[in-house]
């Protein structure tokens, strides 16, 4: 481990165990002349800290008038107020902290520092209201943290132009005003300042965006002189907008074509993300280093979660690809996805859940593919699935829980195939799974560990499983539980393996299983534990699935399937 990496561990910017080349008073000559040996000024690494702890180290130091320093310096001491006798200093080899300071007011001594070499942080000072004192800092060749300052009001970098890492603005309860925050940075962060009502004046450029948990926090149309740079993967990092409680719109936004990462969560009274207007692709973002290395930036996700008070996804309309997840969930007002009527694929899970007002998921016309699973859950007036036709292939799963208006799946007819498992569970007016007509297999081909489930469970009002005729493999389990109104399994004459256990529990009027469950016993075709009972009589045990006299085939495949087995018993 480097000691850059192990002083970052365990000191960051705290005190506790630093080795600070504190300047030490008792006999140790400041006043021993430069040219006897190398002097505070010249001496050390970038990686080290010479640390100032009171005003008399501070002044003893400025009689040193050093203009440049190898490493970084460490202010913090509680009878500091003044840093006017460091007003020689221009240039640090390392970083700058000035930190826990109860009674400096004021930076006014470091005007003449243009440049650091590492991070610059300025936390927990208690009394201090402007940073105006590095007015003449341009480049910081690390993170900027400005942290904890219990009455900033303003910044006032407003030479600073490049900052080699993020810039981090946080828990600053009074500040007010970030004019002339030009810097271009990897990553800007905004967050927990409680009097921050707007972002006017930011012209700043950068790869990220989070702006976060600022409780007043109402415009952000301050941003719009500011701009996404492209990362080293092509395309800007992220957007993160999360929990800003008086923010209704995004206006301002500048919103790149292509993104790595896009999080709008928490933000009670956002009405709408029309901002996002030309956003087209959410793409995994990765970085190879000289070592060979590739460096995940981003993986491609959308997040939209809790946002009670939004209407639509407008503002998405142009966004075709997300390579990694959608994830949509307890937005409470959203009636529809018309706004995702153009995104034709995603690379992992798409979910859709905890939404009240939902009514409509025809926005989703125009997907293609699920690379991972399907999730629909807890959307409890949303009525069909109408609008999933286009979609052919899900590709690790799909739950389907808890929509308590939702009557029809028709709108699943495109599918094939689900790799994983398929859930059906909790959907009180389900009383057909017409829409799965055309699934052949569920699972996993090839999986050690989980190969994927059928499961049918707790659906008050469903019937049949007739639409599950097409079906033939089963490469996990198969559980049908608790259908209360279930009568038959003839739907599932086709089956032939079930590469787990068999559980046909609890359905209350369930009476015939023969027609279809036989096939697979009479052939050995499951492959764990076989668990049939407390369903109605002639479905309570395995010894009463016999081969059965007569069925109503549920499809023209499945007319033929019972011959050979009719045949082999005469």
């Amino acid at each position: 481990m480097s000691y850059r990496v192990w002083w970052r561990r365990h000191w960051r910017l705290g005190r506790r165990g630093i080795v600070v080349l504190a300047l030490l008073l008792a006999g140790l000559a400041l006043t021993t002349p430069v040219a006897r040996a190398q002097t505070p000024c010249d001496s050390g690494s970038s990686d080290i800290f010479l640390g100032l702890q009171s005003q008399e180290q501070v002044n003893q130091f400025g009689s040193l008038n050093c203009t440049g320093m190898a490493r970084g310096l460490w202010i913090s001491g509680a009878d500091i107020t003044s840093l006017a006798p460091l007003s020689s200093l221009t240039q640090l080899g390392g970083g700058l902290v000035i930190q826990d300071n109860l009674a400096l007011q004021s930076l006014s001594g470091l005007g003449g520092i243009t440049a650091t070499g590492g991070d610059v942080t300025i936390r927990n000072n208690s009394g201090l209201q402007t940073l105006g004192g590095l007015g003449a800092l341009t480049s910081i060749g690390g993170k900027l943290t400005i942290e904890g300052n219990s009455v900033l009001a303003a910044l006032g970098l407003h030479a600073l132009a490049s900052v080699d890492r993020e810039i981090e603005i946080a828990d600053n309860p009074a500040l007010k005003i970030l004019s002339g925050l030009k810097a271009t940075t990897t990553s800007l962060v905004i967050a927990r300042n409680g009097a921050l009502e707007n972002l006017d004046g930011i012209t700043a450029s950068y790869e990220g965006l989070n702006i976060r948990d600022n409780g007043v926090l109402a415009d952000i149309s301050g941003l719009a002189g500011s701009t996404f740079r492209p990362s080293g993967a092509g395309a800007p990092v992220s957007i993160s907008i999360r929990g800003n409680s008086a923010l209704t719109t995004l206006a301002g936004l500048p919103t790149p074509p292509s993104l790595g990462s896009l999080s709008i969560l928490y933000n009670p009274v956002l009405a709408n993300v029309d901002a996002l207007s030309g956003l087209t692709s959410v793409r995994v973002l990765t970085e190879t280093h000289d070592s060979g290395h590739v460096i995940f930036l981003a993986l491609g996700n959308v997040f939209i979660w809790d946002n009670p008070k939004l209407q639509n996804l407008d503002g998405l309309a142009d966004l075709t690809v997300i390579e990694g997840v959608l994830s949509l969930r307890n937005n409470t007002a959203l009636p529809n996805l018309a706004g995702l009527r153009s995104l034709s694929s995603i690379g992992e899970d798409l979910e859709v859940s905890g939404h009240g007002s939902l009514s409509d998921i025809s926005g989703l016309g125009a997907l293609a593919s699920v690379g991972g699973f399907l999730g629909i859950a807890d959307n409890p007036v949303l009525p069909t699935l109408d609008g999933l036709s286009s979609l052919t292939s899900i590709g690790a799963g799909f739950y389907l829980r808890n929509n308590d208006a939702l009557t029809s799946i028709s709108g699943l007819s495109g599918l094939s195939s689900v790799a994983g498992t398929l859930s059906i569970r909790d959907n009180d007016a389900l009383t057909t799974l017409g829409g799965l007509d055309g699934v052949t297999s569920v699972g996993f081909e090839y999986s050690f560990e989980d190969p994927g489930n059928l499961s049918v469970e707790d659906n008050n009002a469903l019937v049949n499983v007739d639409a599950l005729a097409s079906l033939g493999a089963i490469r996990g389990s198969l559980k049908i539980r608790n259908n209360p109104a279930l009568q038959n399994l003839n739907g599932l004459a086709a089956v032939r393996k079930i590469g787990d256990n068999l559980t046909v529990t609890t359905n209350a009027v369930l009476s015939t299983c023969s027609c279809g469950l036989y096939p697979v016993l009479s052939t050995g075709g499951v492959e764990g534990a076989i668990t049939i009972a407390d369903n109605a009589p002639g479905c309570n045990a395995v010894a009463e699935i016999t081969i059965p006299s007569v069925c109503s085939p549920v499809s023209p495949r499945q007319s033929t399937l019972f011959l050979p087995l009719m045949q082999g018993s005469q």
